[in-house]
């Protein structure tokens, strides 16, 4: 079960802006504790990943890795990779 997050301004609180600042500087966890016993874990918040949108083109690093361990006598229609793999990406695009 997730737990909701409480949010507090530390903005008028300099030792606790120290060490916040300390977690985002290192990019660590920090596990707080009072006599021995962890009570707390403040750790910087997860950065979103920026993905990708629109239809794959011939410029990208995974279109000269497609067909690498094939020969085209052994694979009738590779010659025309490039082309499927971009109807089948727009295709995947257009049912979201």
């Amino acid at each position: 079960m997730a737990q909701e997050r409480v949010h507090i301004d530390i903005s008028h609180e300099p030792d606790l802006r120290d060490l916040v600042e300390q977690v985002r500087n290192r990019g660590a966890s920090f596990v707080l504790q009072i006599a021995n016993e962890d009570v707390a874990v403040l750790e910087p918040p997860k950065r979103s990943r920026k993905r990708r949108s629109g239809p794959v083109t011939e410029d990208d690093p995974l279109f000269r890795l497609i067909g690498i361990g094939g020969s085209p006598a052994l694979e009738p229609g590779s010659e025309d990779k490039h082309e499927v793999l971009l109807r089948a990406k727009r295709e995947h695009c257009r049912h979201r």
